[in-house]
């Protein structure tokens, strides 16, 4: 893996956290057993990442000098992530879909529609900031943008989708 790749994906290990829990440090709140397994659900996405880069050939341009620089990098592209997440389920096509999907729910599991409005936007929140954090920019900056339509690129988005929504189970 290259140095640049491999500070990337180092990275993106503070981000997730930022994401998903802000300020706390989920080690602080999580049981021993449960901090392994997210901790072990962070890495199996991460990895799935390095692959991600591998198949578009996706070179990060990322130069830090100190796990100080490196951290609050990744903080800050967290919060860009967040930010931009926000924005997109607040533009008007997909805030209308966002307010079917809490009305479906609140149906199905026989709730007011504020009952369950709250969870399901943070959750959309998450794992809309998620994905940017982790792979639009893999994608966007891609060498290879034929290689994201390849059966093995194909695999690799559906299984960061499930991992993704492996760590979002843990906020």
């Amino acid at each position: 893996m290259k140095r640049d790749t491999q500070s990337m994906t180092l990275s993106k290990w503070f981000g997730i956290d930022a994401i998903l829990f802000g300020n706390r440090d989920p080690k602080s709140f999580m049981s021993e057993d449960t901090h392994k397994s997210y901790s072990i659900a962070k890495v199996a996405v991460l990895s799935n990442l390095v692959d991600l880069y591998e198949i578009t050939k996706y070179s990060p341009a990322f130069r830090v000098r100190t796990s100080g620089e490196m951290k609050a990098f990744s903080l800050s592209e967290a919060s860009i992530a967040l930010d931009k997440a926000r924005l997109f389920l607040m533009s008007e096509h997909i805030s209308e879909s966002v307010k079917l999907e809490i009305e479906d729910i609140a149906k199905k599991e026989r709730k007011q529609v504020n009952e369950v409005a709250g969870a399901f936007v943070d959750r959309k929140i998450k794992t809309t900031a998620l994905d940017m954090f982790l792979v639009e920019d893999a994608i966007d900056h891609s060498v290879c943008k034929e290689c994201l339509s390849d059966m093995k690129a194909r695999i690799l988005l559906d299984a960061h989708r499930t991992l993704r929504d492996s760590l979002i189970r843990y906020c």
